[in-house]
């Protein structure tokens, strides 16, 4: 039988956590998202996904140091992911606590290179990526 995981997201935008739809009507729950994964911890969650939504490429570094925190409380699987557009800042946020890394975007702009394993695959393992296929391959809309 197989058994149901219950995966919870921290949705991150300049490092509160925010209730979005669709990513942009964003509104504050909580202003530190240690405290969010102190309560996942105890609902015995299987894994936590921690989205960053800012709109800013500027907020990458604050993002990793969000991780480093919150992967000191955080005992199950860290997924991670937004604004992951280079080798350099997937290794950073996987040197931060990261276990796995969520690549939408990166691989809707390249898709061809999603055909091969990226270079973080290769070093990291194979299950360190987590990636959402949603996407139409070609011109983006406006």
């Amino acid at each position: 039988m197989l058994k149901k995981r219950l995966v919870a997201v921290l949705i991150l935008r300049e490092g509160q956590v925010v209730q979005s739809v669709r990513f942009k009507h964003t509104n504050v729950i909580h202003y530190d998202p240690v405290h969010a994964v102190e309560a996942f911890n105890k609902w015995a969650v299987d894994e936590i996904a921690m989205i960053n939504v800012t709109r800013e490429a500027s907020s990458r570094e604050d993002f990793a140091q969000a991780v480093v925190k919150i992967s000191r409380h955080c005992f199950v699987p860290l997924t991670v992911g937004g604004w992951i557009a280079d080798e350099d800042y997937a290794q950073t946020l996987l040197r931060s606590g990261a276990d796995k890394l969520v690549l939408n975007t990166a691989l809707a702009d390249h898709a061809f290179a999603a055909l091969r394993p990226p270079v973080h695959c290769r070093v990291h393992g194979r299950k360190a990526r987590a990636a959402e296929r949603d996407c139409v391959c070609g011109p983006r809309p406006a």
